[in-house]
C-alpha cells in the first residue's frame, strides 16, 4: 500500500512494480478461504490495472495486455470470494467492471477460459448500479448506460428498470455547494425525461410522472443556499456534521470532473485499494454495522437503500435539512393535489417519443396523450431558432420567426392538449410543466398562423407554469395559510436602479404611486437600489417589482443576475435570502425566466430563485423584452390586481388572469410584433 501511494504521488513505475511484487506474495500466502485473500486479490488487480494504464500513456511499445488479463483474474477472484455486503465486494465489483470494459476495447479476444468465468458485462453493469458502497456517481453512470443500451436495442420499455434506478440515484449524488451540484446535474441533462418515456412504454403512466418529479429541479429541492449544508451544519450541530461526513464518505467515495472537461466526467476514486483488511479495521466494522439494515432485493423501479443511506436519511431529518434525500414522490399523496384548481400538463420530450401527461383533479391517474408531431430534434431546432431571433435579430425577420415558433407550438403541442382538456371557458386555469428545450419556448402564447380572435392559447385558457407539481402544491399551501403575511409586510417594493436609461420606468413608478395608499409602496431608486438595501428590503415586503436590466449567463446560470446600482443580485444571492411569506414578484427585466444551456430541466433562473425562496407567484420573461411594452404590460397587470372591486388590496391570486389579459391587450395594440409580449410568463398559483 505504501508503494502504491508513492506511485500515485510520483507516477514512477518502479514503485508500482514493487507494489505488485509484494501483493503477489501476499496473495500466494493467503489461505484459500481466509479473510485476506479477497482484499489482497482486489489490491493486486488494481495495481496490475494501473500498470496497464501507465503503459497506455507511455511512449514506446504500449501497454502489456498480459497485465490487463492478470488484473481481471485477480479482480474476478476478489469478486467471487468476498462477502456480498462487504466493502471488499463493493470495490471488487466496481474495479472488475472498469477492467472488463477496458479489456473489451482491445482488438484481441479474451482467453476462452477467462471469458467463460466472467459474468456478462450487462449483468456486471447492473450489479454495479445496485451495489451500496460503490461510488454513487459510478452507480448512476452504469445504471444510465445500462438503461440506454437496453432501450436503444430492444425498445424503451426494456430500459425502464435501469433508467428508473438512475433517477433514484441522482439526488444521492448531490451533496455540497450549489456549484458542485450543478456539475453533477449537467452530466445527466435528460435523465428524467428518458426514464419517464421508458415508463410510459412499460405501461406505467403514474410512475412516469413520479420519475419526472424525482429527477428534475433537484438543485432547488436539495439545496437553496450558496454555502453547503455541511458548512451550515458544522456551525449549528458540529457533532452531527461530523457523523454525516463519515456516512457520506462511505456513500460517495468519488472524484467528479466538471461537464465538458478533458478528463472522464465521472470516475471511481483513484485509490481503490482495500487497505487494512478484515474485521479488525474500524472502517469495516462501521460498514457492517450500518449496512446490517440493507433492504433485501432491488425494487423493480429503483435500487435498494443501504444502511448508509438509511442512516443518511435519519441524520438529514434530524439536521433539519428538509425532506430526506432518498424519499420518492408519491403521485396520489404529493403530486395529484397540484391539479385541484385546474389540469397540470407535463410535456415530456425524449429521443423515442414525446407525450403530454395530464393530471386532473377527478382522475386517480394521469392520462397519457401522445404527441406524434413533436420530436426531440425538432424541439432543439425550433428552440435554437427562437433564441437566435430573440437575442440577435430585429425587425420583420425576428417577428417572422416568432410567428413560426408560435404556429409550430400550436400544431404540435397546444392544439392537441387543449382538445384533450375540453376546458369549459377561456377563463379556465391550467398549468404547463415543459421539459428539455420546451422550457425555453412560449407554450402559453401558442397560436396558429393567421388565427382569428379566439383561436390561440391566450384566448382559450389562463396559462401558468410550474417547475414541478410539488412546488405548485407547496406554493398553494403557503397561499392558503390563514396567517398570511403580517400587516407591516403587506406592501410593494419597487426597485429601479437606472431610471435615466429606462424611460418607461418613470411611468410605472407614477402609476404604482397612484394605485397604492401611503405606506403601501417602498421605492429604492438610483443609488438607493444597492445590493445590501435591496436584500434587506426583500425580507420586509410581501410583494416586489424589479424594473431594471438583467443578464442571463447560459453557461453559469447561477451567476445570472439583476443589475443593481453597485453590484449584481445573482440567482445564488436571491436563493439565499430568507423571504418568509413572500407572495408576488414581477421581474420586468430581460430573460429573467431563462435558465442555462446545460441543465434545462433544473430551471435555474432568477424567476426560479424567487419561487424557491417561497414566493408563491412570479412573473418573469423568457427572453429580452422592450422597455415600452414592458411598462404597458406591468401597468395593466397592476391595475387589474389593485383596483378589482370586492378584492383585498394586496391579493395576487388573480395575477395569472391579469397577465393573460395584459398580453392579449398588447397583442391587439401591436399584432405584428409578437416578440413584444410572448416572452412574459406566469409561474405559480
Amino acid at each position: 500500500m505504501t508503494e502504491h501511494a508513492r506511485f500515485k504521488d510520483t507516477g514512477e513505475r518502479r514503485h508500482l512494480d514493487t507494489c505488485i511484487d509484494l501483493l503477489g506474495r501476499a496473495v500466494s500466502r493467503s489461505l484459500p478461504g481466509g479473510p485476506r485473500l479477497a482484499a489482497s486479490s482486489n489490491n493486486l488487480g488494481v495495481a496490475l490495472f494501473d500498470r496497464y494504464k501507465l503503459g497506455q500513456k507511455a511512449a514506446g511499445s504500449g501497454p502489456d495486455p498480459g497485465d490487463l488479463d492478470q488484473a481481471l483474474e485477480h479482480l474476478l477472484r476478489a469478486y467471487r470470494k468476498s462477502p456480498p455486503d462487504s466493502p471488499t465486494h463493493a470495490r471488487a465489483t466496481g474495479n472488475l467492471f472498469d477492467a472488463y470494459q477496458t479489456r473489451l476495447d482491445r482488438p484481441e479476444p479474451l482467453p476462452d477460459e477467462l471469458e467463460r468465468r466472467l459474468p456478462s458485462l450487462r449483468k456486471l453493469r447492473r450489479e454495479v448500479s445496485r451495489t451500496p458502497g460503490i461510488a454513487v456517481q459510478v452507480r448512476l453512470r452504469t445504471a444510465y448506460e445500462s438503461g440506454r443500451s437496453a432501450a436503444d436495442a430492444q425498445g424503451p420499455a426494456a430500459g425502464y428498470r435501469d433508467l428508473a434506478t438512475a433517477v433514484e440515484l441522482l439526488p444521492r449524488a448531490l451533496w455540497g455547494a450549489r456549484e458542485q451540484m450543478l456539475e453533477v446535474l449537467a452530466d445527466h441533462p435528460r435523465l428524467a425525461s428518458e426514464a419517464a418515456a421508458c415508463a410510459l412504454d412499460a405501461g406505467d403512466t403514474t410512475r412516469a410522472v413520479e420519475l419526472l418529479e424525482h429527477g428534475r429541479a433537484n438543485l432547488w429541492m436539495r439545496h437553496t443556499k450558496t454555502r453547503s449544508p455541511r458548512e451550515e451544519l458544522r456551525e449549528r450541530q458540529p457533532r452531527r456534521a461530523r457523523r454525516m461526513d463519515r456516512v457520506h464518505a462511505m456513500l460517495e467515495p468519488r472524484i467528479h470532473f466538471p461537464a465538458g472537461s478533458a478528463r472522464s466526467r465521472v470516475t471511481p476514486q483513484d485509490v481503490r485499494m482495500e487497505g487494512l483488511a478484515g474485521d479488525s479495521n474500524p472502517v469495516v466494522r462501521v460498514y457492517h454495522r450500518l449496512n446490517a439494515g440493507l433492504r433485501g432485493g432491488a425494487a423493480a423501479d429503483g435500487p435498494p437503500l443501504s444502511g448508509f443511506e438509511q442512516q443518511w436519511e435519519k441524520l438529514s431529518r434530524g439536521a433539519g435539512l428538509g425532506a430526506p434525500v432518498f424519499t420518492k414522490p408519491d403521485y396520489g399523496t404529493h403530486l395529484k393535489p397540484a391539479a385541484d384548481e385546474g389540469p397540470v400538463v407535463y410535456v415530456n420530450v425524449s429521443p423515442w417519443h414525446c407525450d403530454a401527461l395530464i393530471a386532473r383533479r377527478d382522475r386517480d391517474e394521469p392520462a397519457r396523450l401522445p404527441l406524434p408531431g413533436l420530436t426531440a430534434e425538432d424541439c432543439r431546432n425550433w428552440a435554437e431558432r427562437y433564441v437566435v431571433a430573440m437575442t440577435e435579430l430585429t425587425g420583420a425577420e425576428r417577428e417572422e420567426i416568432v410567428r413560426d415558433v408560435l404556429d409550430w407550438l400550436w400544431r404540435t403541442v397546444a392544439e392537441p392538449v387543449l382538445n384533450a382538456l375540453e376546458l369549459s371557458s377561456g377563463n379556465s386555469r391550467m398549468w404547463w410543466v415543459p421539459t428539455g428545450p420546451l422550457t425555453t419556448l412560449p407554450l402559453h402564447a401558442a397560436a396558429p398562423r393567421g388565427a382569428g380572435e379566439g383561436t390561440s392559447v391566450p384566448d382559450l385558457a389562463i396559462s401558468s407554469y410550474a417547475p414541478t407539481m410539488h412546488r405548485l402544491v407547496t406554493a398553494r399551501k403557503a397561499r392558503d395559510d390563514t396567517r398570511g403575511a403580517p400587516a407591516h409586510r403587506r406592501r410593494l417594493l419597487l426597485v429601479t436602479p437606472e431610471t435615466e436609461h429606462l424611460p418607461a420606468t418613470a411611468r410605472t413608478h407614477a402609476r404604482l404611486r397612484s394605485l397604492l395608499p401611503p405606506g403601501g409602496l417602498t421605492v429604492l431608486a438610483g443609488p438607493e437600489a444597492c445590493h445590501g438595501r435591496v436584500g434587506a428590503a426583500l425580507q420586509e415586503h410581501a410583494w416586489a417589482h424589479f424594473d431594471c436590466h438583467a443578464v442571463q449567463d447560459p453557461d453559469d446560470p447561477l451567476q445570472s443576475h439583476l443589475s443593481l446600482h453597485d453590484r449584481p443580485l445573482t440567482v445564488s444571492d436571491l436563493a439565499d435570502l430568507p423571504m418568509a411569506q413572500a407572495e408576488f414578484g414581477f421581474l420586468a427585466a430581460c430573460a429573467t425566466a431563462a435558465g442555462g444551456a446545460l441543465v434545462l430541466d433544473e430551471w435555474i433562473s432568477l424567476t426560479a430563485a424567487l419561487m424557491y425562496s417561497e414566493f408563491q407567484t412570479v412573473i418573469g420573461t423568457l427572453w429580452p423584452v422592450p422597455d415600452a411594452p414592458t411598462a404597458r404590460i406591468a401597468r395593466d397587470v397592476y391595475e387589474r390586481l389593485l383596483t378589482s372591486p370586492g378584492r383585498p388590496l394586496f391579493d395576487h391570486t388573480g395575477s395569472a388572469a391579469a397577465l393573460r389579459d395584459a398580453l392579449v391587450a398588447e397583442r391587439a395594440r401591436r399584432p405584428d410584433h409578437p416578440s413584444a409580449w410572448a416572452s412574459f410568463v406566469h409561474y405559480g398559483v
